[in-house]
């Protein structure tokens, strides 16, 4: 899709990629559903813009290990090599209320400039966040990130077989 174009996903719609890749240079106009399905193919949006992205573009399942689609969308929107991002390339990653984003590996936000992940608060409470699930492989760290992004609104969990609680809530660069 050229930097032109639009690509807009109605209620349900979907792109398959079974070989190759897909590139979207464009805007991406979609709700907060899977709308990218990586069946033997991948996509690469990652010089594409958007109001606002999500993970559940590429399919979260709330409460379930979802390591891989976080981290995806992640990546998909790194800035280069520790550069400063460009106006045009700060993302908004927009969680939705309601959602654990729950992973079971360490998400990598490396090179993450200019991400801001929004969270769904009312009030002092927080209505979605992260959750890391952990176990006796798991590395020390949570989240690793060298040159810092954003995140409003969002709770921070870890949970271990004998142990469960809040690492922090902030909205203060990490």
């Amino acid at each position: 899709v050229p930097a032109d174009g639009i690509v807009q996903f109605a209620h349900g719609g979907k792109i398959t990629c079974t070989s190759g890749t897909v590139t979207i240079l464009g805007e991406i106009r979609a709700p907060a559903q899977r709308c990218f399905v990586a069946s033997g193919g991948t996509f690469d949006i990652s010089s594409a813009t958007a109001e606002q992205f999500y993970f559940e573009w590429y399919g979260i399942t709330s409460g379930g290990d979802n390591s891989t689609s976080l981290q995806w969308l992640i990546d998909q929107r790194k800035g280069w090599d520790g550069i400063a991002a460009i106006a045009n390339y700060a993302t908004k990653i927009q969680l939705v209320q309601g959602v654990d984003y729950s992973h079971a590996t360490a998400l990598d936000f490396d090179n993450a400039v200019g991400l801001t992940v929004n969270g769904v608060a009312d009030g002092s409470r927080f209505q979605n966040g992260f959750t890391f699930t952990a176990n006796s492989s798991s590395p020390a760290y949570t989240l690793k990130s060298t040159y810092g992004c954003v995140f409003n609104g969002v709770r921070f969990r870890y949970t271990h077989t004998s142990y469960s609680g809040r690492l922090i809530s902030t909205g203060h660069s990490v």
